[in-house]
């Protein structure tokens, strides 16, 4: 019997057995030690959204195929703590691609483009304890 989908808002450390129905809607390139991975965003159909890593060992497996505005199902990812210091979501963990993630099914299903939702700079600041004197 073939696993059911799972929504991104349950995804936790639990385990790593995922099967999602996801669009991505965001992708970049991070370069650290002269050496680069891809990380995303992916949001589903209730607008939830979270961030992705793929690490730089799956980046050639993956950048090609993972195109902005496509949707997906994605399974077995791990999923770890977000402990990112610049939030690009507020879920509560983030997935990272591991040799046993699978990308497939690609645009066999309908997910409506997410609006951003930028954090006021005041919000910000008072989480980071900056004071501003004029």
């Amino acid at each position: 019997m073939a696993r059911s989908f799972e929504k991104i808002a349950k995804i936790n450390e639990r385990k790593e057995l995922w099967k999602i129905i996801m669009k991505v809607h965001h992708k970049w390139n991070v370069l650290s030690n002269n050496k680069e991975h891809l990380e995303l965003i992916f949001v589903n159909v209730d607008g939830t959204n979270i961030h992705v890593v793929v690490p730089i060992a799956l980046k050639a497996a993956f950048d090609s195929v993972l195109v902005i505005n496509n949707t997906y199902i994605v399974t077995n990812f791990l999923p770890q703590t977000n402990d990112i210091m610049f939030k690009t979501s507020e879920h509560p963990f983030i997935i990272r691609f591991t040799v046993g993630t699978s990308v497939s099914d690609i645009n066999k299903h309908e997910i409506s483009r997410k609006n951003l939702n930028f954090k006021p700079f005041s919000d910000i600041i008072l989480e980071n304890g900056i004071t501003i004197s004029y």
